[in-house]
This record gives C-alpha cells, sequence and structure tokens, in this order.
C-alpha cells in the first residue's frame, strides 16, 4: 500500500512538473512572437527614421546649395560695384 501511493505521488509529481514545463514552454513562446514583433516594429521605425533622415540631409544639402549660389550672385554684385567705382 506504501509502495502504490508513494507511486501516486510520484506520478503526480512528474504530472505537475510536465504542466508547468508546457505552461513554461507556452510562456516562452507567447514571448518569442512578443519579440519578434517588437522587432518588426524597430524595423519599421528604423526605415522611417533613416527616411526622415535622408529627406532632411537632401533639404539641406539643397538649402546649401542656394546658399551658395546667393553667396555667389552677391560677390558678382560686390565685383559689380566695385568696377563701376573705380
Amino acid at each position: 500500500m506504501r509502495l502504490l501511493s508513494a507511486n501516486t505521488e510520484a506520478q503526480a509529481f512528474a504530472f505537475r512538473e510536465m504542466e508547468r514545463v508546457r505552461g513554461m514552454g507556452e510562456e516562452l513562446l507567447r514571448l518569442k512572437e512578443q519579440l519578434a514583433a517588437l522587432q518588426a516594429d524597430m524595423r519599421v521605425k528604423d526605415a522611417a527614421l533613416a527616411a526622415e533622415v535622408q529627406a532632411k540631409e537632401a533639404a539641406l544639402q539643397a538649402k546649401e546649395a542656394a546658399l551658395q549660389a546667393k553667396e555667389a550672385a552677391l560677390q558678382a554684385k560686390e565685383a559689380e560695384i566695385a568696377f563701376i567705382l573705380q
């Protein structure tokens, strides 16, 4: 009888542990899915940020080119004025 009781307890313990391990496996799968979703979200946000940075850099380059053109025009006007005043 004692042996049967010990066997029953061992089986019950094994069953509880198997259920606990199964639960941990399910939790691991859920966490892996969350991680994959977060990684995908991060890639999307990273791509959007890179596009935004690229657009701002292009706008800055355009403004720098416009400024250089204005500086060249100003230098030409200054040279013209200096020639007239001679």
